[in-house]
């Protein structure tokens, strides 16, 4: 699982080449603290990056990752904060550049998802969604992007949804929003090229605490599912460091469907 060596797409492609001697390249991740987030993080410190991450709550897990990355000599700081306070959001990834001298991968991670009918939803329940979903990965990747067109390899990796192509009855502000990733994905690459390469992952189901307490989980799923299994967040996170290292060069405006054959687009 997250914790195994790596032997999948990022194996043998280390991030920090092109970083120049004596350099390693550095990455900030939001939603870090547990699940997909940080199994991203395990693995792009694996990769030879130095990272920093932040998350609504930083809690027992985040602390013990923290001081796991901090013994592997790969991470620079934490911040507890809500991405939809976007001044707070911002002023990490600042703080981040400055303490590592450099920024050259942001995962646009973070998320929430709320399960109600149509008729229940509300202003407030629509604004929140839209605001983790969507409003945060777009003023993270405007804070970062200075830096990471300094970086001469910059890499914005932004976490969707199958869902986005599904859709889903009782999640529609939710679904809205990973949708909204991917045209955001695009439109990022055309802004920000040709100097930082923009794509998005598109989990499909994932077997994490959150999706365990979901309405949707149920095992007998997998058996609906063409590799025969849910994903794990290594999974995702060697998808995430394909693209953030040097196998990722070529690609940009992109989705990566890391579904298990749920959905072909």
């Amino acid at each position: 699982m997250a914790g195994q060596s790596s032997d999948g797409p990022g194996a043998g492609r280390a991030p920090d080449a092109g970083a120049g001697p004596g350099q390693r390249i550095a990455a900030f991740v939001t939603g870090g603290a547990r699940g997909i987030g940080a199994a991203v993080c395990r693995q792009l410190a694996r990769d030879g990056a130095r990272v920093a991450f932040c998350d609504l709550r930083i809690g027992a897990e985040g602390q013990d990752l923290s001081k796991e990355l901090a013994g592997a000599g790969a991470v620079g700081r934490v911040f507890e904060l809500d991405v939809t306070d976007v001044a707070a959001l911002q002023g990490a990834i600042r703080a981040t550049a400055r303490e590592f001298g450099r920024l050259d991968i942001l995962v646009n991670n973070a998320g929430v998802s709320r399960h109600e009918p149509i008729d229940a939803v509300t202003q407030d329940s629509w604004d929140a969604a839209l605001a983790v979903n969507l409003r945060a990965v777009f003023f993270a990747a405007q804070a970062a992007a200075p830096y990471l067109a300094k970086s001469g390899r910059g890499r914005i990796i932004n976490v969707s949804s199958e869902l986005a192509h599904l859709g889903s009855p009782m999640l529609v502000h939710y679904t809205a929003a990973k949708g909204g990733v991917l045209a955001l994905t695009r439109s990022l690459a055309l802004a920000l090229a040709p100097s930082v390469n923009v794509n998005a992952v598109v989990p499909g189901p994932t077997d994490t605490e959150l999706f365990r307490r979901s309405p949707l989980f149920d095992p007998r799923l997998q058996s609906e599912i063409p590799i025969g299994r849910f994903g794990v967040p290594r999974d995702i996170a060697l998808t995430v460091a394909f693209l953030a290292g040097e196998g990722g060069a070529i690609y940009t405006g992109q989705q990566f469907d890391a579904n298990g054959g749920v959905v072909m687009p």
